[in-house]
């Protein structure tokens, strides 16, 4: 019986993660191997051993990068499972243990438990060679939508699997994302689980070690500054806020129309009064302390309330951006940490009335931030591919009473390009939303999924060193390609398209997977997403006309079922995990039809109660099926887009 050796030269936890990881995979390649993990005391090149260490411990060859720390290379030299797996970092050394296993034609196809297809051969001869670093630094998912422990984690031990390398904890408290799913918000078929009295902070703790054992990068907070000023540390949701506020508290509150309060009864919603040296020493002081208690975070973020129109008319306020008042904080912030010796990168954001730059003000210490541009306001028509930065839409004017933010792509690109103009930083990135919800309004996912692809194929064009994907964490109904597209491009900004989602779907449903992918591609074609993907070509598209197109694509997926029950009939010699996909195909015909049945009846103009009935049809179908897709797919922020919509 033949053995392979795996020796590492690190007792970090990392290494040995990693080392188990590459064990545990290549033993499912081939059962009759014997794999030996060992931890060496130094290299030798004479003994048979597949070496996995770092560019510090083996020798390899990496493609130049800026920071090791904070950037990704990988070297892979291993013939016949003889040679070196390495990285620049304990991270990048992960994601290369990954990556040859990719070689070897393992296929990571959706961060679920049942979503790894592994082949089954002798592992007799290989020859993996290859030296690469990622076209982006930032290649990040943030929490989003409604969770369970598991749900989370299972997106965890995915991203270095697709050579993704950070992960965002929203919030110092994230237990509403929690929540949301204990709680079965927006299933009342389900009720309340035993286990609804959870701890959101012992969540966050195993979530934390997650995330260290793989030595991922931490993005942590964004939301609730305010909320910790007013000593709220606890809050950790969007809910109405009952404490009155003392006299002293309420002073450094915007004044808005004449009140300094709570804004809406939220103080996730509520700004300071910036100009107020005071309110500015309360915000930075939570930064301070919490950075000083969490030295995990590598990235803390520090943005403003999750409102608008709600900024401060104060004498002193009045007449200045917001975004100048914000800036002349972060620099104060960045001389208080540089005096504690903290070496936290500060993330601030480009986001609501923050679009429009400051007009005097600029970041000072450029290597302790990192600007985020956050476009929520955009529509998922155009992509960053299709904006001219040498002709640049204007910038419209800011009126602080009444906000009206763009939708065109072109023009907040020239609203964060003024940012970048006026306060230069070393480093930045986009944080977006295409799975947020806007992918729910593309039933077939092959719309969206060229429009991820190409955004993330552009940032650099756009001065933009990564993503961080504000996204729900279930979103691989009917596949993971939104994400696969994406994790592609933030590694390799040149990889083709085409190429890449042939290869997704043929590791997703094997043998019939063109079968698969027609429909799906056909599905995308016929749905109308009006919401929030207003295609160009549609434009002119009358209601008739759409209304036949959601009928048509309603028609579809009833005539698809039978299809997808025929492979499953002869599915006994499938991979488990491409059987899989076909059962998740099935549900999702069953849910799309009446989705898009829903859709149809809306555009034509149906009487309200024949709506009203197809609408319970579909949400009853939705709670029918969430215990069997809940791995895959968030019910809970479908129902919430229906309720909106509908």
């Amino acid at each position: 019986m033949k053995t392979l050796i795996i020796a590492r030269l690190s007792a970090s936890k990392t290494l040995k993660f990693a080392t188990r990881e590459l064990a545990k995979y290549l033993r499912l390649i081939d059962s009759d191997i014997v794999v030996e993990e060992r931890l060496c005391d130094k290299y030798d090149a004479t003994r048979p051993y597949i070496w996995v260490g770092t560019e510090s411990e083996l020798p390899a060859e990496f493609p130049e990068v800026a920071d090791k720390n904070l950037d990704d290379a990988i070297c892979i030299d291993v013939k016949d499972y003889i040679g070196v797996i390495s990285g620049v970092n304990e991270r990048a050394v992960l994601i290369a243990v990954y990556r040859f296993l990719r070689e070897l034609g393992v296929a990571f196809i959706r961060p679920t438990g049942d979503g790894e297809v592994i082949p089954e051969f002798k592992l007799e001869s290989c020859e993996v060679k290859l030296s690469e670093a990622p076209s982006y630094r930032h290649r990040c998912i943030c929490i989003e939508g409604a969770v369970s422990y598991e749900h989370v984690y299972n997106m965890i031990d995915w991203i270095p699997k697709m050579g993704m390398n950070g992960y965002f904890i929203q919030f110092a408290n994230p237990i509403h994302f929690f929540e949301r799913w204990t709680r079965h918000i927006n299933n009342p078929t389900l009720g309340e689980t035993e286990t609804y009295d959870i701890d959101g902070y012992q969540i966050k703790a195993k979530l934390e070690e997650d995330i260290s054992e793989r030595s991922l990068m931490y993005h942590g907070v964004g939301h609730g500054w305010t909320a910790m000023y007013l000593g709220l540390g606890d809050r950790v949701s969007f809910e109405p806020c009952t404490r009155k506020l003392t006299e002293e508290e309420s002073e450094f509150l915007a004044l808005v129309d004449g009140k300094r309060d709570i804004w809406l009864g939220r103080p996730e919603f509520t700004e300071l009064c910036y100009s107020n040296l005071k309110a500015q020493d309360a915000y930075i002081n939570a930064v301070v302390d919490y950075c000083t208690k969490h030295p995990d975070v590598t990235h803390i973020h520090t943005w403003l309330s999750d409102s608008h129109n709600n900024h401060c008319q104060c004498e002193n306020c009045a007449g200045k951006r917001p975004s100048d008042l914000y800036v002349e904080m972060l620099n104060r912030l960045d001389e208080v940490m540089t005096e504690k010796g903290l070496t936290t990168k500060v993330v601030f954001l480009v986001y609501h009335e923050l679009l429009w730059a400051p007009e005097y003000a600029s970041i000072k210490n450029m290597d302790r931030f990192v600007m985020m541009f956050a476009p929520i306001c955009r529509s998922y028509s155009q992509t960053f591919a299709s904006v001219d930065m040498s002709n640049p839409d204007p910038i419209p004017e800011l009126d602080l009473r009444a906000v009206k933010y763009p939708t065109s792509v072109a023009t907040l690109m020239s609203m964060f390009n003024e940012w970048s103009k006026q306060t230069p930083v070393n480093d930045s990135f986009d944080f977006d939303y295409h799975l947020w919800t806007a992918h729910l309004h593309d039933p077939g996912y092959a719309g969206i999924s060229k429009i991820l692809f190409k955004d993330m194929a552009t940032l650099d064009k756009l001065g933009l060193n990564g993503m961080v994907s504000c996204q729900l964490q279930r979103t691989c109904f009917p596949t993971n390609l939104p994400m696969h597209a994406m994790a592609e491009a933030l590694w390799n900004k040149k990889c083709d398209y085409d190429a890449m989602a042939e290869k997704f779907y043929s590791d997703t449903f094997g043998k019939e997977y063109k079968t698969a992918k027609e429909y799906l591609e056909k599905l995308s074609s016929l749905i109308v997403p009006d919401m929030l993907l207003n295609r160009d070509e549609y434009a002119s598209l009358n209601a008739e006309k759409k209304a036949e197109m959601a009928k048509a694509a309603a028609e579809l997926c009833n005539s698809f079922k039978d299809t997808v029950a025929k492979v499953l009939e002869n599915a006994a010699d499938m991979d488990k995990a491409q059987k899989k996909s076909w059962e998740y195909l099935a549900y999702h015909c069953e849910l799309a039809s009446q989705a898009c049945y829903l859709k149809h009846l809306r555009i034509s103009a149906a009487n309200e109660e024949t709506v009203n009935e197809a609408r319970e049809i579909f949400k009853n179908t939705a709670y029918a099926l969430e215990e069997r897709t809940h791995k895959v797919f968030d019910t809970w922020r479908l129902i919430s887009v229906v309720n909106a919509i509908f």
